[in-house]
């Protein structure tokens, strides 16, 4: 080895820094090794015997062979296995120390942790995948995914430190956040104003928009994904970025309900099944209006009216709460359900209520107040008129029908020989003398012949 660090940090596979007593060892050396003398000085300095099959890993689980001998430094830590066997993912954990749950989902927990050697503060995920991992392909595509992750640098996106499988889970160490989520955020305050919005929105977009340009699809873009870097803060992180994704099943039987309320109607509908951009965009069309209604756009009592409702019914905007009809525009083409016509992530943040001043907002919001009003007053006005027309037109058909009988009884009065009236009139009469008109009968007195 050309550059021979001071010494090197062993520990035996599946051990930590909390058994550094019996295991952690330095390694010192004045000569040059060859690789399979360095194993075997390994081997000695571990008290363990020599078998040519061992190896050794870095903390990351990545095997090191007698190239990456030149690439160590001093402290660097390096796991044997005596007899060959893979690296034991439990050896990492160990080296953090447990603290509080910040998370628990369907797909597992979310632990605060710290590293007991270094003290750095981090998040670590640990996701059953028992039920959804069938083959090896998706081990490898877990990996390319962690690969892709950690390679990725943004301010708004939760840095990922080590990523691995481990007895059918998979166990992401992070970036620690302590704000909490999005969507407690949301809760606490109800609703948000569009500036206060907006600002939390700009910051997931610019997110997306980095991601998007790698080819890199969230497929789980929610509320609860969207953290908070500390408490009472406007800076945001995503997270569950891919790796969750690739976990979670497309099909929408075997969604959970939170996820199913951001899914798009093409995917439920099974019209496309394959993750797209257009997928996170919906999804940030259904995180701003529940940030600024202060409740989602598409809901239900049971999942079959949740996905009905996605697929046939448009988002309401009939609330007390006002917004900027630039704000309603930008809502009602990033929920358009044909997925062909829903804007692009460029056009998102091109959208002119993504680029407007904080006076023109309140401006545009005043504007729709007003105009709501005078439709409002139109609407009153309205419903007034047609109270009236109708309260006219049944005068008139009282009226109407008043008129009508009192015609049907002058006909009947003025016809005494019609019908069985008449045979009434011939009988006799209850007072004597009468007619049938009511007047007294004249007397004819005839003059006896002569």
């Amino acid at each position: 080895m050309d550059n021979i660090p001071d010494y090197l940090v062993l520990r035996l596979n599946g051990t930590s820094f909390l058994d550094r007593r019996e295991e952690i060892l330095s390694i010192e050396y004045n000569s040059i090794f060859t690789f399979a003398e360095f194993k075997m000085e390994a081997c000695r300095t571990l008290r363990v015997k020599y078998d040519p099959k061992c190896r050794l890993f870095d903390k990351e689980g990545i095997e090191t062979f007698e190239d990456d001998l030149n690439m160590l430094k001093s402290h660097d830590v390096l796991y044997l296995t005596s007899r060959g066997e893979d690296f034991d993912y439990s050896s990492v954990l160990n080296d953090y120390d447990r603290k509080d749950v910040l998370g628990e989902g369907g797909f597992g927990k979310v632990y605060h942790a710290v590293n007991r050697e270094t003290g750095e503060d981090v998040a670590i995920k640990l996701m059953d995948i028992s039920h959804y991992l069938t083959h090896a392909d998706q081990i490898e595509e877990i990996y390319r995914e962690a690969d892709a992750l950690q390679k990725m640098n943004h301010s708004h996106i939760i840095s990922l430190h080590k990523a691995f499988v481990q007895r059918k889970e998979v166990i992401l160490i992070m970036e620690y956040t302590g704000g909490g989520e999005l969507k407690d955020r949301v809760e606490e305050m109800k609703d948000m104003d569009e500036i206060y919005a907006r600002f939390i929105f700009q910051q997931i977009c610019s997110a997306m928009s980095y991601c998007h340009n790698r080819g890199l699809i969230h497929r789980d873009l929610k509320l609860e994904n969207v953290l908070f870097k500390e408490k009472g803060g406007m800076i945001i992180k995503i997270v569950d970025f891919g790796i969750a994704g690739v976990c979670k099943p497309q099909e929408k039987e075997k969604t959970d309900s939170g996820t199913l309320s951001y899914m798009p109607s093409e995917v439920l509908s099974g019209e496309k099944l394959e993750a797209g951009p257009g997928i996170d965009i919906w999804a940030l069309g259904v995180m701003l209006y529940t940030m600024i209604y202060g409740k989602l756009p598409f809901y239900g009592d049971t999942e079959d009216e949740i996905i009905n409702c996605i697929i046939k019914k448009k988002p309401s905007f009939k609330d007390k709460k006002t917004i900027s009809k630039e704000l309603k525009d930008l809502l009602i083409k990033v929920l358009n359900k044909d997925s062909d016509k829903r804007l692009s992530m460029f056009d998102l943040q091109n959208h002119k209520w993504m680029e407007m001043q904080d006076e023109e907002i309140l401006t545009s919001i005043e504007e729709s107040k007003l105009e709501q009003e005078q439709e409002e007053e139109k609407k009153n006005e309205e419903d007034e008129l047609n109270a009236f027309d109708k309260l006219n037109i049944k005068d008139d058909k009282k009226s109407s029908k008043a008129g009508s009988d009192y015609n049907s009884l002058s006909a009947h009065s003025s016809n005494p020989s019609g019908g069985r009236k008449k045979k009434k009139m011939r009988g006799s009469s209850p007072r004597s003398g009468m007619n049938g008109t009511g007047k007294k009968k004249k007397k004819t007195i005839k003059k006896k012949a002569t």
